[in-house]
């Protein structure tokens, strides 16, 4: 389920210009002190499975942990000191669901 994190720090141009090509709205660039991250919106099936896995201990659901596997799953390619950022990651889930 889980994708290994892409090794591109400074995707080319071509290499952003494919993911838009292949994920189109769904790819969202974060952005801080000129460090970016690309990422793609997961797929219904893969939240299903991330929840089911967060869920199945029996313990309450966890935001901080949703979002870090969700991170996991979709990082495309960046700098991967914005995945520790979760004000910022959190900022642009909330886009991705108004969608």
């Amino acid at each position: 389920m889980f994708n290994i994190f892409s090794s591109i720090k400074t995707p080319t141009l071509a290499i952003v210009e494919g993911w838009q090509k292949r994920y189109g709205k769904d790819l969202a660039v974060l952005e801080l002190d000129n460090k970016k991250a690309y990422v793609r919106l997961p797929t219904d099936g893969e939240v299903k499975k991330i929840i089911k896995k967060l869920t199945s201990s029996g313990k309450s659901f966890n935001e901080t942990k949703y979002l870090k596997m969700v991170l996991e799953v979709c990082w495309l390619g960046g700098d991967k000191e914005l995945m520790n950022n979760h004000e910022l990651i959190k900022e642009n889930l909330k886009v991705w669901q108004t969608l």
